[in-house]
């Protein structure tokens, strides 16, 4: 069940140091369906009626509406009991699509049919299976995600009307409303809110607000009693609350949220709460704690919304009693100087030897890991074509952790999709670096069948990543492999190839560039992405794009570096010409004169000529930080005993400068 901020549950605000707030009741009916409308002898409609117009609301509307309301929502289930002595069956709602205020809810699979159910709550547990309605468990959960749709611990009673077939729901408990908003409010406005905790105290005796508890859904009065033990912090643990307890703690966790400013949330606590008792704020957010306390001038009552609007920046001195907010830099993200660390991109060539028999296969994938693993000094990495030999890959790479791996390839491709990416992202162990919210983005378009490049027979797309370093300093990371090329044109309009590559590369900019406007948080995007400038509008959809955006930037160190932004020589000016001669190296095969500018080891050809393989970083002046590349590597020691490549690409590697502002 959730709340629809549209319908039917008027809310009232919280004044500080005057009267806290007030709200009003909702009743929920619960109609037994008629024979002539369900085809389920055991099907019952369950319907959410407005609140009671006799129960005014007598403060404020926080919601646009002024109104919220709650809905039945896909996967919500009752516990119904046909007598006081019976057992519970579980009725589930039939329809898990639509958010809807009255929903049909029918008897589980294999469950035993109620003709006349007597008794019901929400939401239905199994650990009350073989309890009768009298002596029912529940939980108020401690930690209550404010990122599903459904409200925690909203119980709701359902006892029978004078009316045959009805049932009317009562609430159990109080509903809360944070509000937080940080916009203008000195140092945190630009913060992303993680958590807000609200504990409360009687003095110096903790008040339980969630935690287990019995209750009665036969009584007249929906009764319930609370665990007798009360957690404190000390007695919590990591693990949340200890069994048969309860805690004066209320913890909504917004987990993976990129939005800066502002959240809204909705909990349930037990109406505990007096006059006079210590409503003690934490809240946190991705840089900083900012914590103070009030006084409650009401008590709370079951079936009531009360309403906390945390606009920091409007919380004053209030006929003198004035509200102190502490803000504290939060451990370990305080804003770091400056460091180095270096990331690389390696495609690893991992087909199964079947269809790839040049490729390193199972030994060949071990020699490369052992190498990474052991010479070199690389903190963060991506690679690409990570399917059959995956297991040789992390294994030998006992100095790094990894993400997900999501299977290699084989006879599904001749049939559908592989679900598979071939992506993955290694961080070194021991660094104090943690990568984190890891997120597959498949890309809407792709062009070549199994002949024909293959780019249609697995999920092409990317990934992202979220990478904090030992003392706090984040960025964003954004790893892929584009469609492959095919064809001699280099024309959108008649290659599909080069279409198809330049919409990844669209949907990946525009990606990257919306989250670095929520996140305020420099990136990397790097990985095989078959492109060259000479053939490929990489220059025009991407550099030049994101370079021209006030206060964004876009910097290629192959482009910084190795050629220090002058291609005048080659016959560009910034960046290889467009339409062009390829930049190809000389131990490149196939290479034409004609077509290519051949560029001898010599003259540096093993790094200034253009690969596929790139890594791109992004700043933007709304950053924390930025980022600047201090080297470019194409390492070419990669080879094998007979001096061929381990792989059929080479590693390329940066050294990055992370600058706090």
């Amino acid at each position: 069940m959730k709340l629809n901020p549209k319908r039917d549950y008027t809310l009232a605000s919280l004044t500080f140091g005057a009267t806290l707030l007030f709200s009003c009741s909702e009743n929920s009916t619960l109609q037994q369906m008629p024979d002539d409308i369900a085809n389920h002898e055991n099907a019952i409609t369950a319907t959410i009626t407005p609140t009671n117009p006799s129960r005014t609301c007598i403060d404020g509307d926080p919601a646009e509406t002024g109104q919220a309301g709650l809905l039945w929502t896909p996967g919500d289930a009752l516990g119904v009991f046909a007598s006081a002595t019976s057992s519970q069956v579980q009725y589930v709602k039939q329809n898990q699509i639509d958010d809807e205020r009255e929903a049909t809810f029918i008897a589980a699979p294999g469950a035993e049919t109620i003709a006349s159910p007597a008794y019901a709550y929400y939401p239905y547990s199994a650990d009350n299976d073989g309890r009768t309605p009298s002596d029912l468990l529940g939980l108020v959960p401690m930690e209550q995600k404010m990122t599903r749709s459904n409200i925690d611990g909203d119980y709701k009673i359902g006892r029978p009307t004078t009316t045959p077939g009805h049932f009317t729901f009562t609430h159990l408990f109080s509903l809360v409303r944070v509000a937080i908003d940080l916009n203008g409010t000195d140092g945190l406005e630009d913060d992303i809110v993680e958590s807000a905790t609200l504990t409360v105290n009687r003095g110096t005796t903790p008040v339980a607000i969630t935690g287990h508890f019995n209750f009665d859904a036969t009584a007249t009065t929906p009764t319930y009693t609370l665990a007798t033990s009360v957690a404190t912090s000390e007695t919590m643990g990591e693990d949340g609350l200890p069994a048969n307890s309860t805690a004066n703690r209320l913890v909504m966790n917004w987990e993976g949220n990129t939005t800066t400013g502002a959240e809204v949330g909705y909990a349930s606590i037990f109406p505990n709460v007096k006059t006079g008792d210590i409503l003690n704020f934490e809240i946190i957010t991705d840089r900083h704690i900012a914590s103070f306390s009030v006084t409650s001038k009401v008590d709370f009552e079951s079936e009531r919304l009360y309403n906390f609007p945390l606009t920091l920046s409007n919380i004053k001195d209030n006929a003198g009693n004035p509200i102190k907010i502490t803000v504290t830099p939060r451990p370990g993200t305080t804003d770091p100087d400056t460091f180095t660390f270096t990331c690389a991109t390696y495609n690893v060539d991992g087909l199964p030897s079947l269809v790839n028999s040049d490729g390193p296969g199972s030994s060949g994938t071990t020699t490369l890991a052992q190498r990474i693993n052991s010479d070199n000094n690389w903190d963060i990495f991506c690679v690409s074509e990570d399917f059959e030999y995956d297991s040789q890959l992390t294994t030998a790479l006992t100095n790094y952790s990894h993400g997900t791996y999501r299977g290699s390839v084989g006879l599904a491709q001749l049939s559908k999709v592989a679900d598979t990416d071939g992506l993955n992202m290694f961080w070194k162990n021991n660094s104090g670096i943690t990568v984190s919210n890891e997120k597959f983005i498949e890309y809407n378009d792709k062009e070549g069948n199994l002949y024909n490049g293959a780019n249609e027979c697995i999920k092409k797309g990317f990934r992202y990543y979220l990478v904090t370093f030992a003392n706090g300093a984040e960025i964003d990371v954004y790893i892929t492999h584009m469609n492959t090329y095919s064809g001699s044109s280099i024309d959108e309009n008649s290659n599909k190839y080069v279409a198809a590559v330049h919409s990844q590369l669209k949907q990946v900019r525009d990606y990257l560039l919306d989250n670095m406007r929520a996140n305020k948080r420099p990136a990397i995007f790097m990985g095989d992405t078959n492109m060259r400038y000479t053939r490929h509008k990489l220059q025009e959809y991407f550099m030049d794009n994101i370079n021209a955006m006030d206060g964004y930037s876009v910097v290629d160190p192959w482009i910084d570096l190795t050629w220090n932004n002058d291609f005048s020589t080659v016959g560009g000016s910034n960046y290889p010409l467009y339409g062009g001669k390829s930049l190809m190296v000389s131990d490149a095969t196939g290479t034409n004169a004609e077509t290519d500018v051949i560029i001898s080891e010599a003259d540096g050809g093993l790094q200034k000529g253009e690969i596929v393989d790139k890594i791109f970083y992004i700043n933007s002046k709304d950053s924390k930080a930025q980022l600047k590349a201090k080297s470019y590597l194409r390492d070419t020691s990669f080879k094998k005993a007979d001096g061929s490549p381990l792989a059929d690409h080479y590693p390329v590697v940066v050294e990055f400068e992370y600058t706090s502002k």
